[in-house]
């Protein structure tokens, strides 16, 4: 069975581990790390289907990152899904290359209904 390879940028492990086990382990194959410049190699080397990042993390910020690396990238590259309880950067994690946004919190049929698509 094919599994969608979904990476999780998020700023502390509890956060993240709580957005894989939203995932149906069968579908699904994520891995959770917690430092943007860890994420960049991630998604550089191209083992990545989907990638949810935070906002904020500890080592820099999310919107930066996925500027950064939509300008490294093809844009059919691996979509950017960005999380965080601001819903007021929508507009600017678009802007900046995410391809989708969720407010937190969000309740697990959102994310599997947003990474089914």
């Amino acid at each position: 069975m094919f599994q969608t390879n979904i990476l999780i940028v998020a700023y502390n492990r509890a956060f993240g581990q709580a957005l894989a086990t939203m995932l149906s382990p069968q579908t699904y194959a994520p891995t959770l790390i917690t430092r943007g410049a860890e994420a960049h190699s991630h998604l550089q080397e191209g083992r990545v289907d989907l990638c949810l990042m935070q906002d904020r993390l500890p080592d820099c910020s999310g919107l930066d990152l996925c500027e950064q690396l939509r300008q490294n990238l093809t844009p059919h590259d691996t979509p950017i899904i960005l999380f965080s309880h601001q819903a007021a950067i929508e507009k600017v994690a678009q802007q900046k290359g995410a391809c989708g946004f969720v407010k937190l919190p969000c309740r697990p049929h959102t994310l599997r209904d947003l990474v089914a698509t």
